[in-house]
């Protein structure tokens, strides 16, 4: 093989453009058929629980992933945009459910010809390593906002996170389109108050613009990177 399919040569954000959907390309690339599918917003990918069969790659749109905790609470656990895969495990069922946050379109892999097919493919599986790292990453720094950084600190460092994954965000002239407020504060562990309230504030300081429909640009990357970095001994209640 002398070169990647398109959906995994640039995995992350530069990917959006050049996901891999057609017969003619897997042949090419000795990569399983991969189906497209389209979801209007709200619509679910899969619940918690369903057998997992399918790998998805997000071509357009954005997905949240969401476990629903046994005291009937939702807990946000992560979001996916275009040029990253969904459900890259080998577990038997999902751990956690998917759903569209606007129209969103997908490539969908039938899993176990998707593993048997990249397994034997050292690059392939390099850059998918790369993909479950970045997961990692991710969830670390989840864990570093919900343990330790105030809610101004975990609010700076989501929007910094978000502007390097979706695709076309390169520096201060692009407007971010945010998920919903309430599903920024599910998955920060914060009040849909307090998510207002931070982004007012990063508003009034000059740090960020908010646009309309959920759309923010941001301005002075430099304070938002210290707020992230302003690791506190206590979590401050807002």
């Amino acid at each position: 093989m002398t070169d990647l399919p398109p959906c995994i040569r640039h995995i992350g954000a530069e990917s959006a453009a050049l996901a891999c959907g057609s017969a003619d390309c897997a042949a090419s690339y000795r990569m399983p058929t991969c189906s497209r599918r389209r979801l209007a917003p709200s619509q679910h990918i899969f619940l918690q629980g369903d057998p997992q069969r399918h790998i998805y790659f997000v071509k357009s749109g954005a997905v949240r992933l969401y476990e629903l905790l046994r005291s009937g609470r939702r807990q946000i656990i992560g979001f996916k945009f275009p040029g990253e895969f969904i459900a890259l495990g080998y577990d038997d069922k999902h751990r956690y459910s998917a759903q569209a946050m606007k129209s969103t379109e997908l490539r969908s892999f039938a899993s176990a010809a998707f593993h048997a097919v990249v397994s034997s493919q050292a690059r392939i599986l390099l850059k998918l390593y790369e993909a479950v790292a970045q997961d990692l990453s991710r969830a670390h720094e989840l864990t570093l906002s919900v343990g330790q950084r105030d809610a101004r600190g975990s609010v700076a460092a989501f929007l910094l996170q978000v502007e390097a994954r979706v695709p076309g965000a390169n520096g201060k002239s692009a407007v971010l389109s945010l998920p919903a407020r309430g599903d920024i504060a599910d998955h920060l562990g914060l009040t849909l108050e307090t998510i207002s309230r931070i982004l007012t504030q990063l508003k009034r300081d000059g740090i960020i613009e908010l646009h309309e429909r959920g759309g923010v640009r941001l301005i002075d990357h430099a304070a938002l990177k210290a707020a992230a970095d302003g690791v506190t001994q206590e979590r401050r209640l807002f």
